[in-house]
C-alpha cells in the first residue's frame, strides 16, 4: 500500500492537471455546441459544425484555455484550494471573453447577443462545478494518504507537537511526515515516526522528500552549505515554521495557511482603504445572499416554531473589532433557557481554550441538530454583516467572558470586523485546538485581500454542504 502511495505521488498532480484541463475543454465546446444549436437548430450530433462554426469554436478554444492557463488554472492544480482554482478560472474566464468581444468587434465576426452573454456565464458554472467535485475528490485522497508530500519536520519536541497535532486534525492537508529530526529530544520515539540523528542526501533520495519543514530557533544553515544545494537542485523546499510562541511575541507573521503556518518578516497593516474596500464586498455579497436565500429563511423559520416551543431567533451577546460589544442573531437550534445550563456542561467541552464545544449537546433540538450541521442557523447573521457588526469573513466572534481568559497575544485576533466564516471554518472548525484557531486568524489579519475573502468564501461551500467538522 505504501509503495502505490509513493508512485501515485509522482503522476497525480501531473494527473490532476490534465484531467482539469481536459475537463474544461470538452465543457467548452460543448457549452458551444448546445448554445450553437439552439441559435440556429442545428442538431451538432447529425450535421457537422460550418467552416465559419469551426473557426470561432477554434478561436474560444484557444484563448479560453491558454488565458487560464496563465492564470494558473492548471498548474499544481493538485496542492491548490478550490479558491485558488476558482479565481484562475474566473480570471482567464474573464480575460478571455475581453479579448473575445475586441477580436469580434475588430474583424466583424458575427456572433448573436444571446450567444454572446450566455457562453461564459453557463462556461461558469460548469467549470465552478467541476472544480467542487474535484476539490472533494482530492480532500478523500488526501484523507487516505494518497498524494501526499513526503517531508522531514525538524525542531523541538513542543514544536514538533503542534505541528503533528495539527495534521492529525485536518487529515487533508497534503502533507506526510516521513521522519523527524529533533533537538535535544527528551522522549526517544515518543511520536512513533521515524527520528534521524542527521539528514543526508542518500536519505532524502531514498524516500523521495519533497520538503523540510524548519522549526522556530533553527536557522537554515543547520542542514548544511552541501545539503541546502542539494535540495534546490532537487527542487525540495526548505519552509520554517512559526508557533505560538513566535506569534505571541510578534517575532513571525504567518504566511502559508495550508496546512502549515510558516515564519515570515515584515509585517503589513492595513489601510483604511483596505476596511473600505472590504466594507463595500461585504454590503454587496450579504444583500444579495438575502435576497437569494429567504426563501430558505422561511422555511427554516417555520420547521424551528413546529420543532419547539420559542422564538425563531436566537440572539447573543458577542465582541467584535476592538472588543466592542454586539447582539449576534442566529436561528434558535436550543430549548428556551439552554445558557442557563452551561456552566454545569463546560466539564463536557471537547475542545481546548476558552471556547465551548459539545458533540452531542442535549440542549440542541431536533431541527437544531440539522441546521447547526449545515452551519445554517448562521444565516441571520447575514443582517450583522448589514448593520456592520460583522463582516462576512473574519475571526471568529467570542464571547465576552471568552476574551477574559485570552492571553495577551490572543487578543490582536480583535483587530478586525469578526465574520461568519473564516479560514477557522474551512480547516477543521470544532477539530481544531483554540490556539490553532486564533493561529489561522492572525495568518487572515495579516495578510487580507480581497481575493482572499473570495477564496474562503468559495472554500466554505463544499465545508457547509457535507457539514464538514460541525456539530
Amino acid at each position: 500500500m505504501e509503495g502505490i502511495k509513493k508512485l501515485l505521488f509522482f503522476y497525480l498532480p501531473k494527473i490532476n492537471d490534465i484531467l482539469l484541463f481536459l475537463s474544461d475543454l470538452l465543457l467548452l465546446n460543448l457549452t458551444f455546441i448546445f448554445l450553437w444549436s439552439m441559435e440556429y437548430e442545428i442538431l451538432p450530433f447529425f450535421n457537422l459544425l460550418d467552416p465559419y462554426s469551426k473557426k470561432a469554436l477554434l478561436l474560444i478554444n484557444i484563448l479560453t484555455m491558454f488565458l487560464i492557463y496563465l492564470n494558473g488554472g492548471y498548474r499544481n492544480t493538485y496542492f491548490s484550494t478550490i479558491g485558488y482554482l476558482l479565481i484562475s478560472f474566473i480570471k482567464g474566464l474573464i480575460l478571455s471573453y475581453i479579448f473575445f468581444l475586441l477580436i469580434n468587434h475588430l474583424i466583424t465576426l458575427f456572433f448573436p447577443e444571446k450567444f454572446i452573454i450566455a457562453f461564459p456565464g453557463l462556461f461558469l458554472i460548469a467549470g465552478t462545478i467541476i472544480r467542487i467535485l474535484n476539490a472533494d475528490i482530492k480532500r478523500e485522497l488526501f484523507k487516505k494518504g494518497y498524494g501526499k508530500k513526503p517531508t522531514i519536520l525538524i525542531g523541538n519536541e513542543k514544536d514538533i507537537e503542534l505541528i503533528l497535532n495539527l495534521l492529525d486534525d485536518i487529515p487533508e492537508l497534503p502533507y506526510k511526515i516521513e521522519a523527524l529530526l529533533i533537538k535535544n529530544p527528551k522522549n526517544k520515539n515518543k511520536f512513533n515516526i521515524k527520528e534521524l540523528d542527521k539528514i543526508d542526501e542518500k536519505y532524502l533520495n531514498e524516500h523521495n522528500i519533497k520538503q523540510i519543514l524548519i522549526g522556530p530557533g533553527l536557522k537554515e544553515n543547520i542542514l548544511g552549505d552541501k545539503l541546502l544545494n542539494y535540495c534546490k537542485r532537487k527542487n525540495i523546499f526548505i519552509k520554517k515554521v512559526a508557533t505560538a510562541e513566535h506569534i505571541r511575541t510578534g517575532q513571525a507573521k504567518i504566511q502559508d495557511f495550508l496546512g502549515i503556518p510558516l515564519s515570515y518578516l515584515n509585517k503589513k497593516k492595513l489601510k483604511p482603504i483596505n476596511f473600505k474596500i472590504k466594507r463595500l464586498f461585504d454590503l454587496i455579497i450579504a444583500t444579495l445572499l438575502i435576497i437569494i436565500l429567504s426563501p430558505l429563511f422561511l422555511i427554516i423559520a417555520i420547521a424551528i416554531k413546529l420543532d419547539s416551543k420559542g422564538p425563531v431567533f436566537y440572539k447573543q451577546v458577542r465582541l467584535t473589532k476592538n472588543g466592542r460589544p454586539f447582539k449576534i442573531i442566529k436561528f434558535r437550534s436550543m430549548f428556551v433557557g439552554a445558557d442557563k445550563l452551561l456552566k454545569d456542561l463546560q466539564k463536557y467541552s471537547e475542545t481546548t481554550g476558552p471556547i465551548f464545544k459539545m458533540r452531542k449537546d442535549p440542549r440542541v433540538t431536533r431541527v437544531g441538530k440539522i441546521i447547526r450541521k449545515l452551519s445554517l442557523d448562521e444565516l441571520p447573521q447575514l443582517f450583522n454583516v448589514i448593520k456592520g457588526d460583522l463582516s462576512l469573513v473574519g475571526p471568529r466572534p467570542p464571547r465576552p467572558h471568552e476574551v477574559q481568559k485570552y492571553e495577551p497575544w490572543q487578543k490582536k485576533r480583535l483587530q478586525v470586523t469578526q465574520g461568519i466564516t473564516g479560514l477557522w471554518q474551512i480547516s477543521g472548525r470544532s477539530h481544531l485546538t483554540f490556539e490553532e484557531m486564533v493561529l489561522l486568524d492572525l495568518y487572515y489579519i495579516e495578510n487580507w485581500s480581497l481575493s482572499l475573502d473570495f477564496e474562503i468564501l468559495i472554500d466554505t461551500i463544499p465545508v457547509v454542504l457535507f457539514g464538514k467538522g460541525a456539530y
